[in-house]
């Protein structure tokens, strides 16, 4: 390599512009690779980078003492990633709550005995759904909020091959079937 294009980690470390605009000259398509392998999307995939380079800025004192700068910008942006990934089901989980809470809360309005049911159908759902290992618990709620979905989309989202997905609700299936029941009452 180059001694040009060489990027001095002492100088990264005390925030120099030069050596800033030199480590993303030379590593933002790679840190986006590693982005777009793991979030699936160019446009979460540049926030995740975003993300990293301000973690590598905020820790920019401590740049000084790594061994391989590429080994570490993949594995901040890797971490990122995952993070981002993390939040997106956490936002997805609470807008499950919430599409469900809905519909339940008119039908409480309107009809007793609807509430009891309702509630007896909600404990158990809820009962059912809280038991579960969290990978069943990801895809399961991966299927509530997404519904139409196919098994390969949830299986990309949460990070397994879809056959994986098909086995998860094989053994998942038994566990709601209390539910249903209280559904054809």
């Amino acid at each position: 390599m180059n001694s040009a294009n060489a990027i001095d980690l002492n100088r990264l470390a005390e925030g120099e512009a030069g050596e800033w605009a030199k480590l993303l000259r030379r590593f933002h398509g790679f840190m986006l690779k590693q982005a777009i392998s793991i979030v699936k999307d160019i446009h979460s995939a540049n926030d995740v980078v975003q993300e990293a380079l301000s973690q590598l800025w905020r820790k920019k004192s401590q740049l000084c003492r790594i061994k391989s700068l590429p080994a570490y910008l993949a594995r901040v942006t890797r971490n990122m990633a995952i993070t981002h990934l993390r939040r997106l089901a956490t936002d997805k989980m609470l807008s499950i709550h919430t599409e469900i809470a809905e519909p339940i809360e008119s039908s409480r309005q309107s009809d007793p005995l609807a509430t009891v049911c309702l509630d007896e159908l909600c404990q158990t759902v809820s009962k059912a759904r809280d038991e579960l290992p969290p990978k069943q618990r990801r895809v399961v709620d991966c299927l509530l909020s997404d519904g139409g979905v196919s098994t390969r989309q949830v299986g990309r989202y949460i990070g397994c091959s879809h056959k994986n997905v098909q086995a998860i609700l094989y053994r998942v299936r038994p566990k709601f079937k209390r539910a249903d029941e209280l559904l054809r009452r």
